[in-house]
């Protein structure tokens, strides 16, 4: 395979966060970037903003109208596009780890991704632009960003906010920006970390602003977000209705182990390798409390990091494999993990969704429910990767039959 040009960053990043913001035109990503920046900077952290790439060729006149191009035309154009936005990301994230060498907490927003750009040709133009590159997806979503955080378009629940002076609008209409969002959804949903920032009803552009400030303070533990979460076992394995069947399935392995911080009292730290056929990331997770208060932190490691601390791992726990599916409907965001090595291979639903949004959560309309189990420590991944684990007896034989 040819050898990829992003660059393959050092694993000691740990001041330093990459966070990614993106959805379909006029969102407020502007606005989102601007208040981050400021707010971010007043707690202290500095703020490297990554300028999106398409916008510079527009602004230099190199933004030729994309819907006259042929199909290779359009595969070129976004192969100088996604070597240019490579090329700004790798520059800021340099200077951002020179920043860090002193010591100083080091954000970098990026103004849209790298997959960005699948949203807006064919599914076949974008695979050849990225094996033209010699890339896959997990080389330009997990192994790029610490989050994505995703800004629906105001054409989807505020079409009366849409402005078709915006740089982006000026080519999109409703429709058009409707479904180009959708696409970006479906570009980042499989991410560790992908937020969701709807147009919520009864809800201004102020409140949108201020969840999209909690999302990116949660990434970086600066404090906890009001979010509603459940968790569920579900009967005779991960039976999804039609509309679920859609979501690409994702391997996961994930490891427990011994570890030391500065950053408060470590409650549990793990170590996960995620991906498709021959292509994974890796990342490291620890939880933290200090003050009072619980937090998670989440980076991106190095296969050979990975490795390292894989000799760490906690006595009397082994790997814990599981094969995961995500999918967004109505703003609720379902993860389905099934667990096939594990005794009675159970598998957990987990629905995330902001507070204001827990009244669309329809568990039992598209899965087929055990029960629920959250905070069960029979299903926290920490006791499911005990060599001697074992589902709790009343659970084995109701999860293994369907209704």
């Amino acid at each position: 395979m040819r050898e990829s040009f992003l660059r393959r960053w050092a694993a000691d990043r740990t001041n330093l966060t990459r966070i990614c913001l993106t959805g379909g035109a006029c969102a407020g990503k502007t606005t989102a970037l601007a208040i981050l920046s400021q707010d971010l900077q007043l707690r202290g952290y500095n703020v490297l903003l990554v300028p999106e790439a398409a916008t510079m060729l527009m602004k230099g006149g190199a933004m030729i109208c994309a819907q006259h191009f042929k199909p290779s035309e359009a595969v070129t154009f976004q192969k100088h596009l996604l070597k240019l936005q490579v090329a700004l990301e790798d520059t800021f994230t340099e200077i951002g780890l020179m920043m860090t060498q002193t010591g100083r907490q080091v954000v970098v927003l990026c103004d849209r991704g790298l997959m960005d750009g699948s949203a807006y040709i064919t599914g076949e133009q974008w695979q050849a632009v990225v094996d033209d590159l010699g890339l896959n997806s997990n080389m330009l979503k997990d192994n790029r960003y610490e989050a994505v955080i995703h800004l629906v378009t105001a054409a989807d629940g505020a079409a009366e906010f849409y402005e078709f002076e915006s740089n982006e609008a000026r080519y999109d209409t409703l429709e058009t920006a409707r479904v180009t969002d959708k696409k970006l959804k479906d570009a980042y949903i499989d991410h560790h970390k992908w937020v969701l920032i709807d147009n919520a009803p009864g809800q201004g552009f102020d409140e949108k602003m201020a969840r999209t400030r909690t999302a990116v303070h949660e990434v970086l533990g600066i404090e906890s977000s009001q979010a509603f979460y459940k968790k569920y076992l579900l009967r005779g394995g991960p039976q999804l209705r039609e509309a679920f069947r859609k979501g690409e399935q994702t391997f996961i392995s994930e490891d427990f182990i011994e570890y030391q911080s500065t950053e408060g009292s470590i409650l549990y730290s793990s170590i996960a390798k995620k991906g498709k056929k021959d292509s994974y990331t890796y990342t490291h997770e620890i939880c933290i409390e200090k003050h009072g208060q619980t937090f998670h932190k989440k980076r991106n490691i190095s296969a050979h990091e990975y490795l390292n601390l894989m000799e760490q791992r906690k006595a009397g726990s082994t790997t814990l494999h599981k094969n995961r599916v995500v999918v967004e409907h109505e703003g609720v965001l379902y993860v389905v993990d099934s667990f096939p090595e594990l005794p009675g291979t159970p598998s957990l639903l987990r629905v995330d969704v902001s507070e204001e949004k827990r009244g669309r959560v329809e568990v039992e309309r598209h899965f087929e429910v055990a029960r629920e189990v959250t905070d069960q420590p029979a299903y926290q991944s920490l006791n499911m990767a005990k060599c001697d684990y074992r589902m709790p007896e009343e659970d084995l034989a109701i999860a293994a039959r369907t209704r």
